[in-house]
């Protein structure tokens, strides 16, 4: 079908010696947004970069193709400075993969695909690639709304635990959560402006009206909500811009209608007062926020101190891990992350982390409202350090599922880090003792039963 080289591109962007073969637009970094097509012929794990075999221009002679060596991370320019979340995008947009035909409809037999005689076969099915491109293929669809509130890329979408609300992330620096209602009623005056009908819905499709927007210094990549009821707090993990801006994990929780106009100083407990330094939104406020480095890591909600028994943990036992520094040692990896309260928990504090990662001196103690972490866990690694925390359903809580690597550039490992092989190190807070299992595999999300 029309477009099926760019569905593909989509559907199995390559990282690494995988690229090989495959066509792509490498954007020119000379201030004209222009883009020089060509194909990727070889890969450095050394300098993460790829060497392109550039297609020739038009009016030049027939010869051999331009080679250069580039890399996808974007240089510095000026027009960064007015866009930090631009650092964070790709020089490369993969538009074909090496000459290799789909599979027809139904076909599930294992079979394999070649760009060249010097590459090994690639497996092409049984995979979750084949599960996707299968699912595009044949699952039925029908397209209920079109959400137009972001005005850039659009980066992470999440349903809340009980399925009534929406977190949208997006390079325009905002997090957008919309309220799904039902369409009966008068719902539909209240429904938010960005929000397109689409030929052949059903008038029972719900509507989605626009609840909140958060604010962020640094496009917000990530979301997962608090998994207590009533599912309006959550937690945004935001990418890093260099100068520009550090990575941040940001607690919001998304205000009542009758609380939005009230002065928080009157509200009571049940609206926490603001804070300077935070962030500010619409319809929700900042709680706290802290740094996440790297900012891939992402945050994760588990409870504080792991229960004996594994089980979601009570809303006052739930905490927040991030980042606090990767480094080598040894020839290994050494990660430290940061075990923050919830807005919950007897020991919470709302505000800003304290520059130096609020860590305290042996025998310090912290000043009044001073945002303090209950610990930190060490992790150590090989090759690469582990991303992506998810926290494990109620019947693994003790476990937390992460994506790590063979390379330092590449992720095509998974750990599970086990919260139960805990211990203390000294007297700042407890060290893992061995951090993960491994197995070769790119995507790996935790079954809904647990198992």
């Amino acid at each position: 079908p029309a477009g099926e080289g760019r569905l593909r591109a989509l559907i199995e962007r390559p990282f690494g010696d995988d690229a090989i073969g495959w066509r792509v637009a490498v954007l020119v970094e000379d201030g004209t947004e222009r883009r020089a097509t060509g194909r990727v012929v070889a890969y450095s794990t050394e300098a993460d970069a790829y060497l392109i075999a550039y297609d020739p221009n038009e009016g030049q002679s027939e010869q051999a193709p331009r080679e250069a060596w580039e890399q996808e991370r974007r240089k510095r320019t000026a027009a960064m400075r007015q866009n930090p979340s631009l650092a964070g995008k790709s020089r490369f947009s993969f538009l074909a993969p090496p000459a290799c035909d789909w599979p027809p409809r139904g076909l599930l037999d294992t079979e394999t695909c070649s760009s060249g005689p010097s590459r090994e076969p690639a497996l092409r099915f049984r995979s979750w690639k084949h599960e996707l491109e299968n699912n595009v293929r044949n699952a039925p669809s029908r397209l209920m709304v079109r959400l137009e509130d972001h005005t850039d890329e659009v980066l992470f979408v999440v349903f809340s635990p009980c399925g009534t609300r929406l977190a949208s992330c997006s390079r325009d620096l905002r997090t957008v959560i919309f309220r799904l209602r039902p369409s009966q009623g008068s719902c539909s005056s209240a429904s938010s402006a960005s929000t397109k009908g689409v030929e052949g819905s059903s008038g029972a499709d719900p509507v989605f009206e626009r609840e909140a927007v958060l604010s962020h210094q640094t496009a917000p990549c990530r979301a997962v909500w608090w998994p207590v009821s009533p599912y309006t707090t959550l937690a945004v993990s935001t990418e890093d811009a260099g100068w520009q801006g550090a990575s941040k994990v940001e607690i919001w929780e998304v205000l009542p209608q009758e609380g939005r106009s009230c002065n928080p100083e009157e509200a009571g407990s049940a609206v926490p007062p603001i804070v300077d330094g935070l962030s500010v939104g619409l319809g929700a406020r900042c709680l706290f926020q802290c740094q996440n480095r790297p900012f891939d890591i992402y945050a994760a909600v588990c409870p504080w101190p792991p229960p004996a028994v594994a089980n979601p943990g009570e809303d006052e036992q739930l905490c927040c891990l991030a980042g606090w520094a990767v480094f080598r040692e040894n020839e290994r990896y050494v990660q430290w992350l940061s075990v923050w309260p919830g807005p919950h928990h007897s020991e919470f504090r709302p505000g800003v982390e304290p520059p130096g990662g609020g860590g305290l001196p042996d025998g310090a103690t912290a000043g009044a409202g001073t945002p303090v972490p209950l610990a930190r866990l060490r992790l150590e690694g090989e090759m690469n350090y582990l991303h992506c925390l998810e926290v494990g359903p109620p019947a693994e809580g003790r476990r937390i599922l992460a994506m790590t690597g063979s390379t330092p550039h590449l992720c095509d490992e998974i750990g599970i880090i086990d919260l139960a092989c805990l211990r203390l190190r000294g007297g700042h807070g407890l060290g893992l003792a061995a951090a993960a299992a491994r197995t070769t595999v790119a995507a790996a999300p935790w079954p809904g039963d647990g198992a």
